[in-house]
């Protein structure tokens, strides 16, 4: 299997969620690592991890929809 990389960080899990159905959509393999503290929801972060062979594509693509 090939290694994950992050390739987005956010607070916000909504955040994470639609960058990862963007990438998906573009037919690169994403997923969401969440280290959110689950007892307060205020602590740590939300990762979306891609193939580290994808980076630069989904960094085009994330880039791509954030100048939006």
């Amino acid at each position: 299997m090939s290694n994950w990389i992050q390739v987005y960080k956010t607070d916000r899990l909504f955040e994470a969620e639609a960058v990862v159905v963007n990438l998906r959509e573009a037919g690169i393999l994403a997923t969401i690592l969440n280290q959110r503290d689950t007892a307060y929801g205020t602590f740590g972060n939300i990762f979306v991890r891609v193939p580290e062979e994808l980076q630069e594509e989904a960094l085009v693509i994330i880039n791509k929809n954030n100048s939006n």
